[in-house]
């Protein structure tokens, strides 16, 4: 007896989404334009990274050169100032906007006046 119930639900759910699918494609369509445009487009810039780029032949008309624009940036002098410089800034962030806002957030609430606080 279950069993042809858990079918019939099946089969009813299968009816409405077969008789409502323009509702369904309505609310997939951002997520898919969502997905599309900031994960897909970007690939083409890290294929950029592999290629001899030249603008006039475009991504795919560009030599492949593979990890030589990599080798030639970490064999580079001022790799180690770039490197230090990034985790500087990290670290600066990490500091600066994680704590700090949260400490806002309790002195906020700490205020008595109604009018102040909303």
């Amino acid at each position: 007896m279950k069993e042809k119930e858990k079918t019939t639900g099946l089969h009813n759910s299968l009816v409405y989404v077969k008789q409502h699918w323009q509702l369904y494609v309505f609310f997939l369509l951002p997520a898919l334009a969502l997905t599309l445009i900031f994960k897909y487009i970007p690939m083409g810039g890290i294929l950029i990274a592999f290629q001899d780029y030249n603008p006039f032949r475009g991504i795919l008309g560009s030599n492949w050169v593979g990890f030589k624009n990599f080798t030639r940036f970490l064999s580079s002098p001022d790799f180690l100032s770039y490197l230090a410089n990034t985790l500087k800034l990290s670290v600066y962030g990490l500091l600066w906007g994680f704590p700090v806002p949260i400490i806002l957030a309790f002195l906020l609430n700490r205020i008595q006046s109604k009018g102040i606080k909303c």
